[in-house]
């Protein structure tokens, strides 16, 4: 009996908090990372409190061209949960003789840190670098962001309307329609201008082998079109201009998609949008 209450004391004197993040892709972490590196943990050494600790990465290689090539990069990292008490199911640590592929970028402080966990880096002893790994840090390189077109992916400004799209509704305009809900998607440039209006199934993305992003959007037309969603694509193409979406890090604007949902509600007689 006193095991069973020892071990209690022991679980709840932990902060448990659960975790919910998403990777970026490869190649976007790459551009926006300061160095990326294969390397070797020389040393580990916790603070005297030991809440954090500082782990020294011999460089065994570089990835990133065209930036200093140290030989040894340091890192201030967050303890163990034994050490801080606090857990999370995001919990992932450093220890020494370990070898990792390491994306380092700076914080809001300017301090130069990584992520074991929703990111690319990682540890390589049990799952080296594959040839695709290799062919993807290679290429990634010669990548321009302006190059692509972006939809979900993470680091980008939220996008919007730049006028109230209930202004440009007529009440007159509205038919007995059918259907009265449609899903639409918005081909928008850097600029901010509307490029097209497709809907979900006619949408094709030609994109990159080597980074899988999209490259080119293609309009097929092989889905035809319900008369609300005719009406829906002649009154969105009245807005010509949308906000701009730009790369948070280094503000390049791009092209995207943005994602739209439309609806009439017949007994209100009002129209409803949603990014």
């Amino acid at each position: 009996m006193r095991a069973i209450n020892f071990y209690a004391i022991i679980l709840f004197s932990f902060k448990i908090y659960a975790c919910t993040c998403f990777t970026s892709n490869t190649t976007l972490e790459f551009y926006e990372s300061e160095y990326v590196f294969k390397g070797f943990v020389g040393s580990k050494k916790y603070a005297k409190d030991s809440l954090t600790y500082e782990v020294t990465f011999k460089i065994l290689e570089h990835f990133k061209e065209n930036v200093s090539n140290p030989k040894k990069i340091s890192f201030k990292l967050k303890s163990e949960s034994v050490y801080t008490g606090t857990w999370t199911s995001c919990d992932w640590s450093v220890h020494k003789d370990q070898t990792w592929l390491v994306f380092a970028k700076k914080d809001d402080s300017g301090n130069l840190t990584f992520s074991g966990i929703c990111s690319n880096s990682r540890l390589l002893d049990k799952r080296p670098l594959s040839d695709w790994d290799k062919e993807t840090l290679k290429k990634a390189n010669q990548f321009k962001l302006e190059n692509y077109i972006y939809s979900n992916e993470l680091n980008f400004s939220f996008t919007e309307t730049i006028i109230n799209l209930d202004s440009i509704i007529k009440v007159e305009n509205v038919k007995d329609y059918k259907k009265s809900f449609a899903w639409l998607k918005l081909l928008i440039d850097s600029e901010g201008n509307l490029i097209d209006i497709i809907h979900p199934n006619n949408l094709k993305q030609i994109k990159d082998k080597t980074n899988g992003l999209t490259r080119e959007v293609e309009n097929t037309n092989k889905t035809a079109l319900s008369e609300f969603e005719k009406d829906a694509i002649r009154l969105l193409s009245e807005i010509k201009k949308w906000r701009i979406k730009k790369h948070i890090k280094t503000n390049t604007p791009v092209s995207y998609i943005q994602h739209i949902s439309i609806e009439f509600d017949k007994k209100s007689h009002s129209w409803h949008f949603e990014f």
